[in-house]
């Protein structure tokens, strides 16, 4: 939209019409805009260097060939294959390769007069130049470093469930906690999807990872958090018949507020205390201590940039 304004004006200072700069500056700001996405700001001002290069060729082989149909038709033809064999060279070429398609298939359509080339290159330089600078400004958004504040608010997420467990063994018999428990695991896929969204951008991805390795990774804090809950609502129903030890309830919450305040230390001392302790006959007791195992190494790997496949603790 601000492309469109911009071309108005370029077509008003040299008092041209001003259609064809506004369908040429659309077309390059909107191409532009969607289909240059490099990881850096150095990366996308030098994808955004080519782009008048390429469009204007373009632009300039649609004008020029636009005259004769046979000639035009074959040109259309090599322009085609070309804009598709540069593929092959990587997403900077994919955007060249459709600029310079673009810019030849409308000069091919519209059919100025070739005296209107330096205008029509004038305008995709006007539109490369103001989409740049949007980009590199007002436009630019680090996609990393979205992905850390998803994975920020997936590890709040969990914490606020661990939380509400506490919650449940505090009032075994209540109803409402246990819905504000299932609130919280939908709440945690929601954001575990929201990080699947943010993965199909290769500039989210860290470096040295590849997207199923961070993909798997949100996908085990669920099950985790998933087997994690689980134990506790059978732990609260042995609670409620007065089958859990005094001690193994102590022992369970001591470790739910180590992990909900984020005490890794603390929390791997509680893990191997509720293995050692006369309640790790009771299965959920073991399933707990799997689930609490299983959320620690899952952070010590995210932090640690190792992402790795790794074999589930039994």
């Amino acid at each position: 939209g601000t492309t469109v304004l911009v071309e108005q004006l370029y077509a008003q200072a040299l008092a041209a019409p001003p259609i064809l700069a506004l369908l040429m500056g659309a077309i390059v700001a909107m191409l532009a805009s969607t289909s240059v996405s490099e990881p850096s700001r150095r990366g996308t001002l030098l994808t955004m260097c080519g782009v008048p290069l390429v469009a204007s060729v373009g632009a300039a082989l649609g004008v020029v060939t636009s005259a004769h149909h046979l000639l035009g038709l074959t040109t259309f033809v090599a322009v085609s294959f070309v804009a598709v064999w540069v593929r092959r060279f990587g997403p900077r070429w994919f955007t060249y390769g459709f600029l310079a398609w673009q810019g030849f298939f409308f000069a091919l359509f519209l059919h100025p007069p070739v005296k209107a080339v330096p205008y029509l290159v004038g305008a995709i330089l006007v539109a490369s130049v103001w989409v740049g600078l949007l980009l590199l400004t007002f436009l630019w958004g680090d996609p990393q470093v979205r992905l850390r504040r998803t994975v920020q608010a997936l590890r709040a997420r969990a914490r606020a469930g661990i939380s509400v467990m506490i919650e449940v063994l505090d009032d075994p018999e209540a109803v409402k906690p246990r819905q504000r428990l299932r609130g919280q695991l939908v709440q945690l896929s929601e954001i575990a999807l929201l990080m699947d969204g943010q993965l199909a951008d290769p500039r989210a991805v860290p470096a040295g990872l590849r997207p199923g390795q961070v993909r798997r990774w949100a996908v085990d804090i669920e099950i985790a958090m998933d087997d994690a809950a689980g134990a506790i609502v059978e732990l609260a129903r042995l609670k409620q018949r007065h089958q859990l030890p005094p001690q193994v309830d102590a022992d369970v919450r001591q470790l739910l507020h180590a992990l909900g305040w984020g005490e890794g230390p603390r929390a791997h001392e509680w893990v191997t205390a509720l293995n050692r302790a006369p309640g790790t006959s009771i299965p959920a007791v073991r399933r707990l201590a799997w689930a609490a195992a299983e959320l620690l190494l899952l952070v010590e790997r995210w932090e640690t940039g190792h992402l790795e496949d790794h074999a589930r603790p039994s």
